[in-house]
């Protein structure tokens, strides 16, 4: 001490401070990361395309369940990634029903509540059959 104050070496000060914010090598994190897997699912465009073509064949209207893709055969999966992908046939096929039918390229209809939804080439000017209501709750 020189007349009261301290005397620092403003190097070796500035080499402590530096080690403070020195990471030691083990602490570095190496745990793996989560990774989504990768699913075989059916897409939207791919069953518009194929609701289509199977009309376009078959000249005629077809339930939801006639347009659904065909089982694959090529890969044998386990129940549960099997029932994913038919989950994932008819939800697509479905939501395609629906984008085509609001663009006009196919009409829907349903002749009474959980009956199967029928698929047809025409615009959704043509008149569709009656679809009864569900009744109301009484109070």
């Amino acid at each position: 001490m020189i007349g009261g104050s301290i005397e620092v070496d403003m190097i070796a000060f500035l080499w402590a401070c530096l080690e403070q914010f020195d990471d030691p090598a083990d602490a570095v994190d190496t745990r793996p990361i989560y990774r989504l897997p990768s699913l075989d699912l059916y897409d939207i465009p791919e069953a518009r395309d194929r609701i289509l073509r199977l009309l376009a064949e078959s000249g005629e209207g077809l339930s939801l369940d006639q347009l659904l893709p065909g089982p694959n055969q090529q890969t044998a999966q386990p129940p549960t990634e099997t029932r994913l992908r038919l989950r994932s046939a008819w939800s697509s096929t479905f939501v395609a029903s629906l984008e085509l039918a609001k663009q006009g390229d196919v009409a829907l209809a349903q002749a009474e509540n959980f009956d199967p939804i029928i698929v047809s080439v025409g615009s959704s000017d043509q008149p569709l059959p009656h679809i009864s209501a569900m009744p109301s709750a009484s109070p």
